[in-house]
């Protein structure tokens, strides 16, 4: 659908009414026909919108259309692309899902349609074992075309955003505040990188502040921009079980690494997986979940490793399934070789069976 200016104006002008959620919105849309159409109605039509209380037909009726053309031009002076729902370059998966917002507001460049992405998330207060694993993964995932989604929050959100990005890979920030409000300060310099790797994204108008309830809708779009999401570590009251959630809603995969038993952290990961999450050992669990695993022209795993990765896949596969075995036949130093392995295992290479090492690919 092609939208001319005036009609955009009127759709961020009613964005912007507060209240107006996406719901109402549709409803509103459904109703008249298009957002000029609904500044142009009377109050009596308007009340006959189920869900419309008085207050907000006053608000509609006192709407000053050029607070949408002046949004409209704050988000233009600082390089953000509005989106509507009925561009057609809006995200086709958050398209699918129920209330899905009216508008986002998007930095940087957003991933290509046929690019598969998955939501890594997991809570702020990470272990050293789950930062590992989640930069681990990250990577593999990376490697194979994956986008990588998450929150920006403290913790593993940030770390898969980082670990995307050193691997050169693209990755999407999804905030719950306005672009013109990094939330949290802490990830400022995060967010300052992330337009370059792929996009930050809002759903909320550009001085939109953090409040408690705009987290959980947050949450509810990175699982929608995504086919699955990926649960790293999560506490028994983790914003990343609330992601998990909506992505059960969603229709989505929901997949989790298990942890200590004896750690806080993997109490909510756990349940997921007793719960029927996929467990996830290895990238390759997550790679064949996912409606499209790789791109066309994809070069298999083994061909895009590096020197030494290549020599202990090798070794492997001549016939060296012990640690020792590969360290006397590579001349790796064991310090170095037990790092090559485990990346080669998180990439899905090599897989260990009865206490030896073989390859899977």
């Amino acid at each position: 659908m092609t939208m001319d200016s005036e009609e955009r104006a009127c759709w961020l002008t009613l964005h912007l009414i507060h209240g107006v959620g996406p719901r109402l919105f549709a409803g509103l849309i459904e109703a008249f026909g298009s957002c000029r159409s609904v500044f142009q109605a009377s109050s009596r039509d308007l009340e006959c919108v189920r869900g419309l209380s008085p207050r907000l037909v006053q608000a509609i009726r006192r709407a000053d259309l050029e607070t949408g053309r002046g949004e409209l031009a704050l988000a233009r002076e600082h390089g953000a692309q509005v989106i509507l729902s009925q561009d057609s370059h809006y995200p086709e998966l958050l398209r699918q899902i129920q209330d899905s917002p009216p508008v986002l507001y998007v930095q940087g460049k957003m991933p290509a349609e046929r690019q598969p992405c998955l939501a890594v998330v997991g809570c702020r207060n990470a272990t050293s074992y789950g930062v590992r694993v989640a930069q681990r993964l990250v990577e593999c995932l990376v490697a194979e075309g994956v986008c990588i989604v998450s929150g920006m929050a403290r913790g593993i959100d940030a770390e898969a955003h980082w670990a995307a990005i050193r691997a050169d890979g693209t990755t999407v920030a999804v905030w719950g505040t306005g672009l013109l409000e990094v939330y949290p300060e802490s990830n400022r310099k995060l967010a300052t990188a992330l337009p370059k790797h792929g996009a930050v994204l809002s759903s909320f108008p550009m001085r939109a502040k953090a409040e408690k309830g705009s987290f959980p809708a947050r949450n509810r779009l990175v699982s929608g921009l995504c086919s699955g999401v990926l649960v790293v570590e999560a506490g028994s009251r983790s914003g990343a079980l609330i992601t998990a959630h909506f992505a059960l809603e969603q229709g989505r995969e929901v997949f989790a690494v298990p942890g200590d038993i004896r750690s806080r952290a993997s109490v909510g990961t756990h349940r997921l997986i007793q719960q029927g999450a996929k467990l996830v050992q290895c990238c390759r669990d997550i790679l064949e979940e996912l409606p499209v695993a790789v791109g066309p022209g994809t070069q298999p795993v083994s061909s895009r490793l590096g020197r030494l990765e290549r020599q202990v896949l090798d070794a492997v596969r001549g016939g060296c399934f012990t640690l020792d075995g590969i360290s006397d036949e590579t001349g790796i130093a064991m310090e170095h070789l037990l790092g090559i392995v485990t990346a080669l295992e998180m990439r899905g290479a090599i897989e260990r069976s009865g206490g030896l090492l073989c390859a899977a690919v």
